[in-house]
């Protein structure tokens, strides 16, 4: 398999061009998990790295952060760093136009009390679609999304998954991440 030519001219193309093809490289709608970790790790009891701890995400990386100075300085417009917490930097990429700050299966409450309380409240302001995945029946839509308000999560839409008992063999995050995708 060959690979394509490259197309070199594409620095030579008025800026208001350039601007516009790196506007339109941007990703849709994402899905971005958020986890908390600051406790030493639990297998080896061993403290996380400093890069470690705070507030991270699986969430892929817009590519126009990676692919030159001019395509970062405009993708950071949508995409600047989030949820910082008071003993940390902020490292998530965030567009809260567009993406849905995700709390998955097992510490997903527990890390979302986290961001509901320790994420700095400039930061919380920012989330607009919240996707949460539970185990139980509580807390209810209602109570859940008293408690967004309550703490300053102005959200246009709430997506509250219930999982009343797990299914062997299947991840129940590849089906959410779909619909969340396709709901919010």
């Amino acid at each position: 398999m060959t690979t394509p030519p490259a197309f070199t001219l594409f620095p030579l193309l008025p800026p208001e061009l350039r601007l516009k093809i790196w506007y339109l490289n941007l990703p849709s709608r994402r899905l971005v998990p958020l986890h908390y970790t600051y406790t030493p790790d639990p297998i080896t009891r061993t403290p996380h790295s400093q890069s470690m701890r705070g507030c991270t995400s699986s969430s892929p990386i817009p590519p126009n952060l990676h692919t030159t100075l001019e395509s970062r300085r405009h993708a950071l417009r949508s995409y600047p760093l989030s949820f910082q917490l008071p003993h940390g930097k902020a490292k998530i990429f965030f567009n809260p136009g567009i993406d849905v700050l995700y709390f998955g299966a097992g510490k997903g409450f527990g890390e979302f009390f986290i961001a509901a309380t320790m994420i700095e409240e400039s930061e919380r302001k920012k989330v607009r679609r919240l996707c949460m995945k539970s185990l139980w029946a509580r807390p209810s839509p209602r109570s859940f999304g008293r408690m967004c308000v309550g703490n300053s999560m102005p959200l246009k839409k709430l997506l509250l998954f219930v999982a009343r008992k797990a299914r062997v063999g299947r991840s129940w995050d590849g089906g959410i991440a779909e619909l969340a995708r396709e709901s919010l």
